[in-house]
């Protein structure tokens, strides 16, 4: 049985690797692109588990053909091995910032998230809210520790890299003052997903608009209204799923 399985195993590399050959070069790097959008936990965690910290750094900076070739490779093996793994759902990520002082507290969450119970914790210097409804449930960590500077450098790092071409667009220009002024970051975990009710949207907007700052989901930045400022290609013009 074992070497069935085995075989099974080489057949289906064999498969992929000559699918992934037949693409142009174009097509594999967007491929491996896609795989890892879509999976970013697991294949980071695999990744680690392969390659050192330097490795991956330099991965992230090389886009040879040689560069494509080994992570295909790596694909390969990544892709057979997540089809044999139990799919396991991953939860969405936000982040809020806002500009003033407000922040997250029981009575603050329970006044915007009508009908969900507030249980409120500590991880060391961290404050974590969990705001849960029967079907969805919003984590809130509070860092007392935020490093404002460091991580307002890396955003605004992102922000130029992908709007290389629009950086004198007023838009751009305001996302950034309005970066350079935010007091913290509420760090948000949605369990399992966004609801299709939007009691978790509604909630993180809700915040967003009493700090007078900013949502950061689906790799891209959002106003207090749940509107698009600047982000990724392809990510949703709105929020919220009932608008």
């Amino acid at each position: 049985m074992r070497e069935n399985g085995e075989s099974s195993r080489k057949n289906n590399n064999l498969r992929i690797s000559s699918a992934m050959d037949a693409m142009d070069p174009n097509s594999r790097g967007e491929a491996v692109r896609d795989f890892v959008i879509r999976n970013p936990r697991w294949t980071r965690l695999r990744l680690s588990s392969i390659f050192s910290r330097q490795e991956i750094r330099l991965f992230h900076h090389d886009s040879s053909p040689m560069f494509y070739r080994a992570l295909v490779i790596l694909l390969i093996s990544l892709v057979v091995a997540h089809a044999e793994e139990p799919a396991a759902p991953l939860p969405d990520y936000a982040g809020v910032y806002p500009t003033n002082t407000t922040m997250p507290s029981i009575g603050l969450l329970a006044s915007l998230a009508p009908g969900a119970k507030i249980i409120e914790s500590k991880e060391g210097d961290i404050a974590v809210f969990l705001v849960d409804w029967p079907d969805v449930s919003v984590k809130i960590r509070v860092d007392a520790k935020w490093d404002q500077p460091g991580q307002i450098k890396e955003m605004k790092r992102w922000i130029t890299q992908i709007s290389r071409e629009q950086k004198d667009n007023p838009i751009v220009k305001a996302l950034v003052t309005k970066l350079e002024s935010t007091t913290n970051c509420f760090g948000c975990v949605i369990t399992p997903r966004f609801d299709p009710d939007d009691k978790a949207v509604t909630l993180l907007l809700a915040l967003t608009t009493a700090g007078d700052g900013l949502i950061y989901a689906h790799h891209t930045f959002y106003d207090a209204t749940g509107s698009r400022i600047l982000g990724t290609e392809g990510d949703p013009a709105r929020m919220q799923f009932t608008k």
